[in-house]
């Protein structure tokens, strides 16, 4: 197998890693929504929405060889954005309250 095959085979397993995360915003949105921090948490349903529908399309272009440049560097920007949050997953697991996240 060569390379751009290898490259094709892992650009797509990621479409569809991604595209599943972004659709699980919606179908386990009590979890995503538990994820967001507390400075956000009037815009809770907001900030899970958006960001659902953001990783669901990236997740579909990744499947487009002519926008997968889009797909990668819009996943950037997405990871950068959500940071402060998953920063702060960390320093106050309590606040999370959901089963399996968290210090137990």
């Amino acid at each position: 197998m060569n390379t751009s095959k290898k490259r094709s085979i892992v650009l797509g397993l990621v479409g569809v890693i991604v595209t599943v995360a972004g659709v699980a915003h919606f179908t386990h949105a009590d979890f995503f929504r538990a994820l967001v921090p507390d400075a956000l948490e009037a815009h809770r349903d907001l900030v899970n929405a958006v960001t659902g529908v953001v990783q669901t399309a990236f997740g579909i272009t990744f499947f487009v060889q002519r926008l997968r440049l889009i797909a990668r560097w819009g996943m950037v920007i997405l990871l950068v954005v959500t940071l402060p949050a998953a920063v702060n997953q960390v320093l106050h697991p309590e606040a999370i309250g959901v089963p399996g996240i968290g210090a137990n």
